[in-house]
């Protein structure tokens, strides 16, 4: 008889905060080193078996191949000023912009919007590519889509949690995605108040439900992961490309500057070479090498001809992604203790910790392979 699987993601579940969790430490866990990059291309390679090569995205952001500015582009041109005040250019964004208009451009310089687009899976129903969870058929429960409890803050795993509570899962293969742990930590911090909580809330909801999926599904199989790890913020860094390059433009180069990463677009070899130069002086970072770029799949020059990532516990700020400063951020060195996520097993088996996957493409191969069995 085929068991069935209930897997329960939490994003941004840092290792050694995992172990906290008493269904976690009296269970078979093992650290794992995430994907280079975001969470939308950590998704991919987790539940598709796809690094960004292979998704042809990297990270949230893409380059448009051929941009063109509509005339609502070049009316919110006249905003650009409101970049000079925090919480007014916040309120346009937010407010006026992403509510009203329903329409998101994060903190990019309204003179770029039309260079960049979204890109890449922000939930686990939206992937491009065939995924596990399509293909065995997966009930989905996302606290990413609880649109009720939109506007309650740190309120959507408790919606989520309490969905799933109240449903039938006999004889179901399960996804469970709660998201509010990383969220709790981009606002508040790691070990604030509101962390400790929701903490609390996760280590008393997992043995009500391991209770509960073990009942309706006996032997089946529980695996908890998350997508990597995070780290307190100690500091902002400016990087001034403008300043010492000019405006970016399609003749020159073109840039996008997320909380963790610069990626630069430039044809010109000589400006490259003066752009190199130019980070190689900065403190705040380095350039992801050719080889580790091939490690993680991220060879595209599509992606960017340069990569430069923050270093632990540094923020580009302003970015064209955030407006503030946050209390923690993830996206650093992938090998960095902080950056690591955790893959658990919680279900009827009792698994050795050395079985367990170690890396984000692991997560997939071993889901795939248990899956199939």
């Amino acid at each position: 008889m085929k068991k069935n699987t209930l897997i329960i993601f939490i994003d941004g579940f840092q290792f050694d905060e995992s172990q906290r969790i008493d269904a976690i430490a009296r269970n078979a866990s093992t650290s794992v080193t995430p994907s280079i990059g975001f969470s939308n291309n950590i998704y991919p390679e987790m539940f598709c078996g796809k690094n960004p090569d292979a998704v042809g995205y990297f990270n949230e952001w893409s380059p448009v191949s051929n941009p063109a500015k509509s005339s609502a582009d070049r009316f919110l041109i006249l905003f650009d000023f409101l970049r000079k005040f925090k919480y007014l250019n916040a309120f346009f964004r937010i407010i006026v912009l992403k509510k009203l208009f329903k329409k998101f451009v994060g903190n990019i310089p309204f003179k770029y919007v039309h260079l960049f687009s979204p890109s890449g899976a922000h939930d686990f129903s939206s992937f491009k590519d065939e995924s596990l969870l399509g293909q065995y058929d997966f009930e989905i429960y996302d606290a990413a889509l609880c649109k009720k409890s939109r506007l309650k803050k740190n309120k959507r795993d408790l919606e989520i949690m309490s969905t799933i509570f109240e449903a039938d899962l006999s004889g179901k293969n399960v996804l469970l995605s709660l998201m509010e742990l990383d969220n709790i930590s981009h606002t508040c911090g790691m070990w604030s108040g509101k962390y400790e909580k929701h903490l609390r809330f996760i280590d008393s909801s997992l043995d009500k439900l391991i209770e509960k999926y073990l009942g309706e599904n006996p032997g089946g199989d529980i695996f908890l992961f998350s997508d990597h790890g995070m780290t307190p913020v100690k500091k902002g860094a400016v990087l001034n490309l403008e300043e010492r390059f000019g405006d970016m433009s399609e003749s020159t180069y073109r840039y996008f500057l997320d909380s963790t990463f610069l990626r630069i677009w430039c044809k010109d070899e000589a400006l490259r070479e003066k752009i190199k130069i130019f980070l190689s002086e900065e403190s705040s970072g380095e350039v992801i090498s050719e080889a580790e770029r091939s490690t993680y799949g991220v060879t595209n020059r599509e992606f960017a001809d340069i990569i430069f990532r923050a270093n632990e516990g540094i923020m580009f700020l302003p970015n064209f992604f955030g407006i503030r400063l946050v209390k923690a951020m993830h996206g650093y060195d992938s090998e960095l203790q902080s950056q690591k996520a955790v893959f658990a097993s919680l279900g009827a088996k009792k698994e050795e910790k050395a079985s367990l996957p170690s890396t984000s493409i692991g997560i997939f191969e071993f889901l795939k392979t248990r899956l199939q069995s």
